[in-house]
């Protein structure tokens, strides 16, 4: 299993931590449900849901950019994806409001927590930092071995 994890790309290794994180900290929360406040739990899974998706549209969406090669319509692809982004996240932050806040809009749903939602969102602004950091200094530390064999 780690061989399989350490043969995918960083991006792939990336989403990997990120949905394994998302589903401990959902395995936490789960005890919630029995206490009747489930929208906890459904609120940091949906959170990191669509985290892990916008994550996918970031890496994706270059993959995508890189393969165009100047083509025309790159830019406006990327612009594109940049907003539906921040859309999907804004979206899913407001209804989680709605559903916090002022669940009688909805009839008196209340499945999601606004700031379960938002504590989801911030895995993928905590974690992609993190994870680029610590490869870019095992990428340096590599470098200095070897300029230090050579010498």
């Amino acid at each position: 299993m780690l061989k399989k994890f350490m043969a995918l790309s960083e991006e792939k290794k990336t989403l990997a931590v990120l949905l394994a994180i998302s589903l401990a900290v959902f395995a936490c929360l789960c005890p919630f449900f029995f206490l009747s406040l489930g929208q906890y739990p459904i609120g940091w899974i949906t959170g990191s849901l669509i985290a892990c998706v916008c994550y996918l549209s970031m890496y994706k969406g270059n993959e995508f950019l890189l393969s165009m090669d100047g083509k025309k319509g790159a830019a406006a692809y990327s612009v594109l994806l940049y907003f539906s982004r921040f859309l999907l996240m804004g979206a899913g932050l407001v209804v989680a409001a709605v559903c916090t806040y002022k669940s009688e809009w909805f009839g008196g749903f209340d499945a999601f927590n606004f700031w379960t939602v938002f504590a989801g969102y911030l895995l993928l602004f905590v974690l992609v930092p993190v994870k680029t950091f610590i490869a870019s200094s095992i990428a340096n530390k590599k470098e200095q071995r070897g300029r230090e064999e050579e010498k």
